[in-house]
């Protein structure tokens, strides 16, 4: 009789396959594989043929921390340095136990920034973050370059705000994700494991 080996499924279509024990099977094929797509800002219909990067990244334990990198398109608008529009850049995210990140980003082989972050919870409601940026983009001034930070942490703080619960749960294991999220979902884990904090 025919068997079945292995089942993988791409919740968002031309994301990496994830491996399933079961899934739900219906009319339309299975209920779990590319139920979702993306587009680009254009609303056209990305894949990875057209964008190799999309499928996954190699996260990696490093003795401070979580270390990835990866190939990025970028909408540039103009602020950070005198590029509009997509580019691909190069993304080197380091992280250090348990709330420091530096965001490595080479938009060339001569241009690179860093951004730095230092959270200092305050409350289970508030956190303190400390942020610096320093860059070698030519022309790029302190206030300039301030200015494209407070840009984009007006965004963020939007985002996380809005978030419901507040209380995000260190377990992952009630949401759905995609390979992309694989960075936070590790470093949510360690949380609990390596500090004790929340429950998994």
């Amino acid at each position: 009789l025919p068997s079945i080996r292995a089942i993988y499924t791409a919740p968002v279509k031309s994301l990496a396959l994830e491996p399933r024990t079961s899934v739900s099977v219906g009319p339309a094929g299975i209920a779990e594989d590319r139920r979702f797509h993306l587009i680009d800002g254009g609303g056209r219909l990305l894949t990875q043929r057209q964008r190799p990067q999309l499928a996954d990244y190699k996260l990696e334990r490093t003795g401070y921390g979580l270390h990835m990198e990866l190939p990025y398109m970028e909408v540039e608008r103009g602020v950070n340095d005198d590029s509009i529009g997509e580019r691909e850049v190069w993304y080197t995210h380091d992280l250090t136990y348990p709330y420091s990140t530096d965001l490595k980003v080479d938009y060339t082989e001569e241009m690179t920034s860093h951004f730095y972050d230092i959270a200092s919870p305050v409350s289970a409601e508030e956190t303190a973050i400390f942020q610096i940026s320093p860059t070698n983009i030519p022309g790029a001034t302190a206030e300039e370059y301030a200015q494209y930070q407070l840009v984009t942490n007006s965004e963020d703080i939007v985002v996380v705000e809005s978030q419901r619960p507040h209380s995000v749960p260190l377990n992952p294991g009630a949401e759905v994700s995609i390979p992309a999220d694989k960075f936070s979902i590790q470093y949510r884990r360690d949380l609990a494991q390596l500090f004790g904090l929340g429950q998994l």
